[in-house]
């Protein structure tokens, strides 16, 4: 969930998956009767459609004022549009926090709550297919929510680990096999890359970026190492792009003749 500071009470979520938003804003209409609702629409830099147009349509889409939608360009990473939809409002977000959460907790620890369903549809938004680490990867500055996501976690005895940085908490749950079985994907698109990595295709909608990159080198057949000196681009990077063109079929490999590294080529 994206709260931002306690004392901001903004109250919402953020997914580039059209069909998580209309969910979560269903919630907050039917369920919370919240009336004034926000949408940011962050769209890749190249972006050719006026912007205006995209404000309008998605004001039209979502059923809200295009006075409540905001539209702005994202990183130079982002290639699909990217949605959050939030609300004002510091009763709400206290009251979220006092009454749901620890309301939730307790009838998680009680067996009333399906925790598959419920860690599922927290995947849904929050979770994320980190095929680089062959790991689902669920990342949230709120503490009631990892509480409850590591509480899910340990019911459903998955494996995970958990990472402390400055502002924000990183679950990364481990046993992927475990979790397809137990939890898995409602959002067709994060269903596909689980799948996808279980298989052992790690592709990345970047790594495709990076592939017209390499292109011209590959075409000749090159090394990892050739490629990072040429592109001046970091060879560990190079390395994980490689392996993850190579596991999708892309790009080939084989050892050079003194079998000292990969020769990759297309």
């Amino acid at each position: 969930m994206k709260n931002g500071k306690k004392t901001s009470g903004r109250f919402g979520v953020i997914s580039n998956d059209k069909e998580v938003i209309l969910r979560f804003l269903s919630g907050m209409r039917d369920g919370l009767k919240i009336g004034r609702i926000k949408i940011d629409v962050q769209i890749p830099r190249d972006f050719s459609i006026n912007e205006q147009n995209i404000k309008d349509r998605v004001a039209k889409e979502i059923g809200i004022p295009s006075d409540n939608v905001i539209v702005y360009k994202g990183s130079p990473w982002r290639r699909k549009i990217g949605y959050a939809v939030y609300t004002n409002d510091t009763n709400l977000q206290r009251y979220i926090y006092q009454e749901i959460y620890l309301k939730m907790f307790e009838l998680i620890e009680m067996g009333k709550i399906d925790v598959s369903a419920l860690l599922q549809g927290i995947c849904d938004a929050e979770g994320y297919v980190d095929k680089a680490n062959k790991v689902i990867r669920i990342t949230s500055k709120d503490l009631y929510l990892i509480k409850i996501i590591e509480k899910c976690i340990e019911m459903l005895h998955l494996k995970y680990k958990k990472r402390i940085e400055k502002d924000k908490i990183r679950i990364l749950i481990t046993s992927i096999t475990d979790f397809k079985e137990k939890v898995g994907f409602f959002i067709k698109r994060k269903q596909k890359d689980l799948e996808e990595m279980i298989a052992g295709n790690f592709l990345r909608d970047k790594d495709t970026s990076y592939l017209e990159k390499f292109k011209i080198l590959l075409l000749k057949g090159t090394t990892a190492k050739e490629i990072s000196k040429k592109l001046g681009i970091a060879h560990s990077t190079v390395k994980l792009v490689l392996r993850n063109l190579t596991s999708a079929g892309l790009v080939k490999r084989k050892r050079d003749k003194n079998n000292r590294c990969y020769f990759y080529y297309l």
